[in-house]
């Protein structure tokens, strides 16, 4: 079996570490298996990455979703035009990424993320724009932006913004799914 806990070490309090051992002698199994089976979960339920992709530019929303296709990193379940469309699509699908033009008719990008988070504050939000001022960046990040890329951008830059914003609370994640996983074998 290969060993994830070493490839991605996770600091996992003392608590919640003798909790493990517990389980994990419990089921007959190392500490190192029950963690690599949580890892694994977690990373198979981040595969399925949905896309809601959202430009006044026809051919932007046409390359974003060419670059996404062609490297399969997930499914757009969306194309929106302005920003309004872009919060009922979002309330319709529930994407796990929003790729956000920043300027757009209508409602600009930053009155959509505004709207996105207030009806999920856990949206996660990628900026796409021709802005490239610090200022204007960190005023997004504090709205609640969780990325940001400067058009015209690689696809390379791309591909790696989106699975850095995905994967981002990967392991934090994995950990408190073992922590809930664990308070419900001790709770047996």
């Amino acid at each position: 079996m290969k060993n994830l806990w070493k490839e991605f070490p996770i600091e996992i309090p003392e608590p919640l570490d003798n909790e493990l051992e517990e389980i994990a002698s419990k089921k007959s199994v190392s500490k190192n298996d029950l963690i690599c089976e949580i890892l694994r979960e977690e990373l198979e339920r981040k595969k399925h990455i949905s896309i809601l992709i959202v430009d006044d530019d026809d051919g932007i929303r046409a390359l974003l979703k060419e670059y996404i296709r062609r490297e399969g990193i997930g499914a757009i379940v969306g194309e929106a035009t302005n920003g309004q469309e872009a919060v009922k699509m979002y309330e319709k699908f529930h994407p796990s990424i929003v790729l956000l033009d920043v300027l757009m008719p209508l409602y600009d990008g930053v009155q959509t993320l505004k709207d996105i988070l207030f009806y999920d504050p856990r949206a996660k939000v990628i900026m796409v724009s021709v802005i490239n001022d610090l200022k204007c960046i960190i005023d997004f990040m504090k709205v609640g932006a969780c990325n940001y890329i400067v058009k015209p951008f690689k696809k390379e830059a791309l591909i790696k913004i989106i699975v850095d914003t995905m994967y981002s609370n990967t392991y934090q994640n994995a950990l408190n799914r073992l922590k809930r996983r664990l308070e419900e074998n001790l709770n047996k």
